[in-house]
């Protein structure tokens, strides 16, 4: 198995790509991905909500009836490429069950509101990994 790290950022570290100008860096990133010809690609939660276009936790309350056990879900495990969300509160409100092309995998922590594994339901076409661990320090920390 081979993880590359393909990265942008800033000369300053900042990580907001408010006020970036990314007219000649996104295609030359975009393109370099492509030889990758990566299964998976991930980023964290705030990258990821850009790319939903939903807003912080704005995803339907009151859908769990009862708690909800902390599993994992595969709905796709046959797609093209996944798109891995390092998500571990469950707060991407995803529209749709792709990102990019790519089947969106959720990572969460076992933390997560039985609310959000509700609204990714099996029935969404939604995969998601509920960790056993509490956050991404602790999932982490693992030797």
């Amino acid at each position: 198995m081979h993880i590359v790290c393909h990265m942008m950022s800033s000369v300053d570290g900042r990580s907001l790509t408010d006020g970036w100008h990314l007219g000649f860096a996104s295609p030359c990133y975009e393109d370099t991905a492509a030889t990758f010809k990566a299964d998976a690609w991930a980023c964290g939660r705030v990258t990821m909500q850009e790319i939903s276009h939903g807003k912080d936790r704005d995803y339907p309350r009151g859908l769990a009836k009862e708690p909800i056990a902390r599993t994992n879900h595969f709905a796709a495990r046959d797609a093209s490429q996944y798109a891995i969300s390092i998500d571990p509160k469950g707060r991407v409100a995803w529209k749709s069950s792709t990102a990019l092309d790519s089947h969106i995998v959720e990572v969460l922590a076992e933390t997560v509101e039985d609310d959000y594994l509700a609204y990714l339901n099996p029935s969404a076409h939604r995969t998601y990994s509920a960790a056993k661990k509490t956050s991404i320090s602790s999932m982490s920390s693992r030797r």
